[in-house]
């Protein structure tokens, strides 16, 4: 059976795969099922905003900070990355990942 460590490994590492644009990956929560059979492994990152939404995010960006220099504040409110959360599932025994799904948020 593999442990909690390695299965938060081997989701990250799923996740950089399959989203190789993803930054700032962040083990957020985990968990055994009640049968002891998987992990299901919480993930956030940081993935860059496409098409029309990043045109739209990057005009109110410009509005909300004209001039803006990259300054820390600056940062904390960046509008060309939107995070995301993924909840995989690692089977305990061999360490495959069965799903990853999106984690819904309010």
């Amino acid at each position: 059976m593999i442990d909690v460590k390695q299965s938060a490994t081997v989701a990250a590492e799923y996740l950089k795969e399959l989203m190789p644009a993803a930054s700032d990956i962040a083990l957020e929560e985990v968990e055994l099922s009640d049968d002891d059979r998987l992990w299901r492994i919480t993930l956030s990152a940081s993935v860059p905003v496409t098409g029309l939404s990043k045109t739209l995010n990057a005009g109110m960006q410009s509005v909300l900070s004209p001039g803006s220099s990259g300054s820390p504040l600056s940062e904390l409110f960046r509008q060309d990355q939107r995070r995301v959360y993924k909840i995989l599932e690692i089977n305990a025994e061999t360490g495959a990942v069965r799903s990853m799904k999106i984690r819904a948020t309010q």
